[in-house]
């Protein structure tokens, strides 16, 4: 897998402050389906780190860029240079003396959904999760912990926006979600988790607290690191009870 690795920037939220660092994919996630022209385009992930998090990652990154010289620059991993020489606009000298022996962090994987995230679409409980695990996070950071939110861009469960307004629009007609993206092709969930790996990896870090009720994401997870799964419930409204309802029928999420 070839990444990219930006440096990072403070992000201030109404859920809280936030650091965030963005990672571009280069090689493609994977080609099972030819009409995803999308998916062998370069695509720019985001991670968004709460800042107590943030502090105790200087240290961790400083050990991997030591014992992972040789990856930099190379095909694994490639870092932006920077004048700054702090993690994340925070002074690394002063970083938290807390390490992950002491607590586990939050994690969110979130599949961008710009339909949900951006224009708080009721169709889905997308934009409802993304809310609800940064207050989640950002509450944990205030308490003393600390979490990440991984936001991959795999619109439409991996078709791409395009095709999830054909989806949308066969869904309008009466299917569900999971047969609107088959009558077009692609299969019921065509995501994939690998990057995640290696963002986990790149901050040393080896165990999560994942905020998910998607069995299939804690099992690719768990490929990478520890698992502890906590679930995160939107309420349904008329437009989504359906869609909440194939979810678990068939796609077996923990609702």
């Amino acid at each position: 897998m070839d990444l990219e690795i930006s440096t990072q920037a403070k992000l201030p939220t109404r859920f809280g402050d936030f650091v965030i660092q963005s990672f571009l994919q280069k090689s493609p996630q994977k080609e099972s389906v030819p009409q995803a022209h999308f998916a062998n385009q370069p695509k720019e992930h985001l991670v968004v780190l709460s800042e107590n998090l943030a502090k105790i990652l200087a240290q961790n990154l400083q050990s991997f860029e030591q014992n992972h010289k040789q990856d930099f620059g190379k095909q694994n991993f490639k870092k932006v240079d920077s004048s700054q020489k702090d993690f994340g606009n925070i002074d690394s000298t002063n970083v938290c003396q807390k390490t992950f022996s002491d607590f586990t962090p939050l994690l969110r994987v979130h599949s961008e959904c710009l339909t949900g995230d951006v224009f708080g679409s009721q169709k889905c409980d997308c934009g409802g999760e993304l809310a609800l695990a940064m207050q989640k996070i950002a509450q944990s950071d205030r308490e003393g912990r600390g979490g990440l939110l991984i936001y991959l861009r795999q619109e439409g469960r991996g078709i791409g926006l395009f095709n999830k307004v054909n989806a949308y629009a066969l869904q309008d007609k009466g299917y569900d979600t999971v047969e609107a993206n088959i009558a077009l092709g692609f299969s019921s969930d065509d995501r994939d988790y690998s990057i995640v790996g290696g963002i986990l990896e790149y901050y040393g870090i080896g165990e999560v607290e994942l905020l998910t009720n998607n069995p299939k994401k804690i099992e690719a997870i768990s490929r990478f690191v520890r698992v502890k799964r906590s679930e995160i419930i939107i309420e349904a409204n008329k437009h989504n009870q359906k869609y909440l309802a194939t979810k678990k029928a068939k796609l077996g999420h923990l609702l």
